[in-house]
């Protein structure tokens, strides 16, 4: 899970300001996806660790 928490700061230090989208549309469409994915593995992973932990 760290290492998944990790991989989302990371993309939402990148897409911070904003002018990722100017500069590069199509990396910022990418980080943007993947952010998505990050935050359904995350959950799945939550959901996982609390299911072994009850």
């Amino acid at each position: 899970m760290a290492q998944l928490e990790a991989q989302q700061k990371a993309i939402a230090q990148e897409l911070f300001d904003g002018s990722l989208y100017a500069s590069n549309a199509r990396r910022a469409a990418e980080l943007t996806a993947r952010n998505t994915t990050l935050e359904e593995d995350l959950m799945q992973a939550l959901q996982r660790w609390e299911n072994l932990a009850a």
